[in-house]
């Protein structure tokens, strides 16, 4: 378990997370030249990733509580089977990212960049609760 902890001048370098609590953590501060990330059955709550690049990072089988993904590069980023409850992602690059199976989430297709991003046929209608209209 880690929350709360100063991330400053920290060095991720392949780095695999599995079944790890992780609770109010600011990403952003970390070196991000060598960083790489894999998350495994993790429950993360209130973290911030702002403005980071964070291009083929893996999410799985894991919580992602109210994570602030705001203006992060996320192309081939892979969130599958998560749970994206009340997370943020605005002025994102979702290009080629994968949320196979992921629930909750709310992405506005209109604030981020969308283009070759991977959804179920399920997941998909997520992307149209931003709208006011009513699929039946």
């Amino acid at each position: 378990n880690i929350s709360n902890v100063s991330l400053k001048n920290t060095v991720f370098n392949n780095t695999i997370f599995k079944k790890s609590k992780i609770l109010w953590l600011n990403f952003w501060e970390i070196r991000t030249y060598l960083t790489s990330f894999h998350f495994y059955d993790c429950q993360m709550h209130l973290c911030f990733f702002n403005s980071m690049n964070l291009k083929n990072i893996i999410f799985e089988d894991s919580l992602i509580k109210e994570v602030d993904f705001t203006k992060t590069q996320l192309e081939w980023a892979k969130f599958l089977y998560c749970d994206l409850e009340k997370s943020i992602f605005s002025q994102s690059n979702l290009k080629k990212a994968d949320f196979s199976w992921a629930i909750n989430f709310s992405i506005h297709p209109l604030n981020n960049t969308l283009s070759g991003t991977i959804f179920t046929s399920e997941n998909a209608l997520l992307l149209l609760q931003s709208f006011d209209i009513e699929v039946k």
